[in-house]
């Protein structure tokens, strides 16, 4: 499994010198358990990429503790502990097995980390991302996470489907949040980089991290400016600058699949 690529770890881009392997993998499926509202032994060994018996062995370590329970069917779901929500959103059915086999596979053939991104409000959450596997603390899966729109190549992509009236809608004052790395901070310079978005049919990015590069893509809409898209992301020395049409076709690719699942 070391030549596989890493689900669900979640950080600030760096592994800290003092991380704890076992504690990140019964967070990351405290949030899985929380973003979905139940999980099997094989549900949790796929998320995390580990053995069932790691995964049952993890699952119970949650029950003990009253983050989770485990009903007649053996299957597991947020405990009395759990303080987050269990009923989950629509947009988290990208975290199931299926669509984390499709996004592995992604990964393998771009090289870099890809995820599935959502809207909310002027921001992006991070719903569910593979790392690739020479990404470690570098492009890391960020599940959960949530970020500005405008600074995200995932992000980007979105908000070029928006009519002028509603992109403005999303930022009243006229500005957008402030970033360490986005140099453009009105509406007015963001509405000049989406027309080349809408153009070329898909976003770029290297303001959300200056250690990460990203090309982003949206699921189509039939009702509508797109909610969602698919990213894919490399540390600058291996952004492929040349090959970029041949990476946005393989995420135009897995949009459809992913839709085509949906339905």
């Amino acid at each position: 499994m070391t030549n596989q690529p890493h689900v669900g770890r979640v950080d600030d881009g760096h592994m800290p010198t003092y991380y704890i392997g076992s504690v990140g993998r019964a967070l990351t499926l405290l949030s899985a358990l929380n973003q979905r509202g139940h999980l099997t032994v094989s549900d949790a060994a796929e998320q995390l990429d580990v053995a069932p018996s790691t995964a049952h062995r993890l699952l119970q370590t949650l029950v003990h503790h009253g983050y989770a329970k485990q009903d007649d069917s053996r299957v597991y779901a947020p405990g009395p502990a759990s303080t987050v929500s269990a009923e989950p959103s629509s947009p988290h059915r990208y975290s199931h097995p299926r669509a984390i086999r499709i996004l592995r596979k992604l990964a393998f053939t771009v090289g870099g980390t890809v995820h599935v991104v959502a809207l909310e409000g002027n921001s992006i959450r991070f719903i569910a991302g593979v790392e690739g596997s020479h990404d470690l603390g570098i492009a890391t899966a960020r599940s959960g996470w949530l970020l500005p729109a405008h600074i995200t190549a995932g992000g980007r992509a979105i908000l070029a489907t928006f009519p002028d009236a509603q992109l403005a809608s999303l930022y009243p004052d006229g500005r957008l949040p402030a970033t360490r790395f986005c140099r453009i901070r009105t509406v007015d310079e963001l509405r000049a980089q989406i027309e080349e978005i809408r153009r070329r049919g898909f976003a770029t990015s290297r303001a959300a991290h200056e250690e990460v590069c990203g090309i982003g893509v949206v699921l189509p809409s039939e009702i509508g400016p797109a909610t969602m898209a698919v990213t894919a992301a490399w540390p600058p020395h291996r952004f492929p600058a040349n090959d970029t049409a041949n990476v946005v076709h393989h995420l135009r690719v897995v949009t459809r699949q992913l839709v085509e699942d949906e339905n």
